[in-house]
């Protein structure tokens, strides 16, 4: 067999294995490609949930200040009470007497009515910064699901790779059979 016949017989092989070299070049382009667009949303994932942590410790020590506030308003309603039964002993004493009380308790009642509209204005808070968080956890979700739609084409594109590999290390041993079988 002469050099050129056999060259000629090489060309093909060569060339075939040359264009699956190319489709494994382009697969791993996806790839990487894919690796990106994961590590892009994971990074949006994580300051989610770093939105969250903050959102849930906001709630948290709303929720603190208004159990404060509301424990205060208590005492302060039962002083009131009790500034009040006083009041009556001391009706017996006299008019002014009774007027002292009556300004003392006309204070009391103003401060519970700030403690009342403070925690109002706490309970609306939390229920913005539930709906806040609402709206962060259904970002989570999707993020997720996009997550896993990634590591899914991820998953496909490997599988691709390890055919395209089996079929360049077949194409291999078929051109170093045929060389073994055709080189004296």
């Amino acid at each position: 067999m002469t050099p050129d016949r056999r060259l000629n017989q090489l060309e093909p092989l060569v060339a075939d294995v040359l264009q699956k070299v190319d489709q494994l070049i382009e697969g791993q382009g996806r790839l990487i490609d894919d690796i990106l667009r994961v590590e892009q949303r994971a990074d949006l994932v994580a300051k989610g949930v770093a939105d969250l942590t903050l959102i849930t410790q906001r709630q948290y020590d709303d929720l603190r200040s208004g159990q404060q506030l509301l424990h205060d308003g208590q005492q302060t309603m039962q002083t009131g009470l009790n500034m009040l039964q006083v009041d009556q002993q001391l009706l017996q004493d006299g008019q002014q007497t009774l007027q002292a009380s009556l300004n003392t308790l006309q204070i009391d009642q103003q401060v519970l009515q700030t403690g009342q509209q403070t925690l109002q204005a706490s309970l609306n808070t939390l229920q913005v910064d539930q709906q806040v968080l609402q709206t962060g956890l259904n970002t989570l979700q999707v993020d997720q699901q996009a997550l896993q739609d990634s590591q899914q084409t991820m998953q496909a594109s490997l599988n691709t790779l390890r055919t395209e590999q089996q079929l360049l290390q077949d194409g291999q041993n078929a051109i170093l059979q045929y060389l073994k079988e055709k080189l004296p």
